[in-house]
């Protein structure tokens, strides 16, 4: 496993750098404080980490609600058991 990550990162690395050798024009970005020349190449892997990060802030709320109702119910289960057990006990002690 530690083979085929590692020869999927090389790919991707590749694949970055002749993303970039073949990204190399200048574009112009006009801003709210000013303007600037960049790469192609750098402005789209901006775009894209913005867009990753973006998606995995909206998809991380979601989850840790989930996650925290999972716990809470949980805990609610296991103080369910511990009373059921004790209704257990005190049933055959009363037999």
């Amino acid at each position: 496993m530690r083979l085929v990550s590692l020869i999927l990162s090389f790919l991707l690395v590749v694949v970055a750098v002749a993303f970039v050798l073949l990204n190399r024009t200048s574009v112009g970005l006009n801003y709210l404080v000013g303007s600037g020349q960049y790469p192609l190449a750098v402005m789209i892997m901006v775009a894209l980490s913005l867009g990753v990060l973006i998606t995995l802030v909206l998809v991380s709320v979601p989850l840790f609600k989930a996650k925290y109702s999972v716990h809470a119910l949980k805990k609610r289960v296991h103080k369910l058991e511990q009373e059921l057990l004790e209704y257990r006990d005190q049933v055959t002690k009363d037999v």
